[in-house]
């Protein structure tokens, strides 16, 4: 019989404890939005956070045992000095990897799988830009984005590019509405999509065309006072325009 395992041969195992115990690291605060995009996070091995800003989301998503290790990249020199102030009162130098690049490019390619990545805070052009750009060091299996604008592009890149739309989310931070968007990679037709002409659900969310959750309706409700404003201006957003006139009649 294999003797049982010590202390010492398990200290290697990755696990899931609380962190902030082992590390007797502060509870990293976090605004609502950053909050709603950690729970889209769930648990991971590795979290890649592009424009990372100060890296409080991979410092809360380690601190508090939801990944093992984080990776906070950024272009500006700034934000990352700041973000090493506050590894080092975490006690988390270890364990957050700070890089400053451009986007994806400064990672190798990865396995399918070994990452989650995070775009949050920029618009979803960008985010769609980013991983266009760097399509090997983005193979993970689940992508959050939280597009600041242009929403579309970020749904139609991932649609393209064998990904579903899991979760689509908003949060309310003071009087603005955030959206946040989980995707997973998988065969096969999207099923989110299909309920309404493909470019309005491009445009608007195809689960938050279905959702009945209040902050999705006052979300609607404001596209619905933009693009009237814009109709017969931009023969893109004509589909979105015209599907929220017939749902908002009813």
């Amino acid at each position: 019989m294999k003797a049982p395992q010590t202390p010492r041969e398990l200290s290697w195992m990755p696990i899931f404890n609380p962190i902030e115990k082992q590390f007797r690291a502060p509870r990293e605060r976090l605004s609502a939005r950053l909050e709603a995009v950690l729970e889209e996070v769930g648990r991971c091995d590795w979290l890649v956070d592009l424009c990372a800003d100060h890296a409080r989301l991979s410092i809360a998503a380690v601190a508090r045992g939801q990944a093992r290790r984080a990776l906070a990249i950024d272009l500006h020199q700034a934000p990352l000095v700041q973000a090493r102030r506050h590894l080092r009162d975490a006690n988390l130098l270890e364990r957050v990897l700070l890089l400053r690049g451009d986007g994806l490019a400064v990672l190798r390619p990865a396995k399918r799988g070994e990452r989650t990545l995070v775009i949050a805070g920029v618009g979803g052009d960008l985010a769609a830009q980013l991983l266009e750009r760097s399509r090997d060091a983005a193979n993970a299996d689940r992508i959050v984005i939280q597009p600041e604008r242009h929403a579309r592009e970020a749904r139609a890149w991932m649609r393209a590019n064998g990904f579903h739309l899991a979760s689509e989310r908003l949060v309310a931070e003071g009087r603005r509405l955030h959206l946040i968007l989980r995707f997973e990679r998988a065969r096969g037709i999207d099923p989110s999509y299909g309920a309404h002409p493909l470019e309005a659900e491009l445009q608007l969310g195809p689960r938050l065309l279905l959702s009945s959750e209040p902050t999705a309706r006052a979300w609607l409700a404001r596209e619905h006072a933009r693009l009237k404003k814009l109709a017969g201006k931009r023969a893109d957003l004509e589909p979105a325009r015209a599907l929220l006139e017939l749902l908002f009649r009813r």
